[in-house]
């Protein structure tokens, strides 16, 4: 289970784009899902800790204009524990179903101005 943000679109969009900036966004794009897997970890359900301690964050994979990051869970269930609603599981507040889907949406509109921070700061 992973999950990868294209910020192609956005980088183009922004005049002036030097070295120093593509640097930035990686740099970015890296901070940004680091905080995505710690609020997924503090709602990922916990049993014996082992889902928990798998959620991890890939290194940011620059090509061209496409900066990527794949983040998820490492452990043969964790889909099925993600995807198991809670009429089905009954999860200890505050862990949840949908644990790094739920903190992908609620971050989602604060990636445009925190990138656009990150990269206009480098000038």
């Amino acid at each position: 289970m992973s999950a990868t943000a294209d910020v192609s679109r956005f980088l183009q969009s922004l005049p002036g784009i030097t070295e120093r900036r593509v640097n930035a966004a990686r740099e970015g794009v890296g901070d940004f899902a680091e905080m995505w897997m710690t609020n997924a970890k503090a709602i990922t359900p916990v049993e014996r800790g082992t889902l928990r301690r798998s959620g991890n964050v890939g290194p940011v994979q620059v090509n061209g204009w496409i900066i990527t990051v794949a983040l998820g869970f490492d452990t043969d269930y964790a889909a099925a524990v993600h995807e198991r609603p809670p009429d089905v599981a009954r999860h200890q507040p505050p862990t949840q179903w949908k644990f790094l889907e739920m903190p992908g949406k609620e971050m989602n509109p604060k990636f445009p101005p925190f990138m656009a921070a990150r990269i206009n700061g480098v000038g």
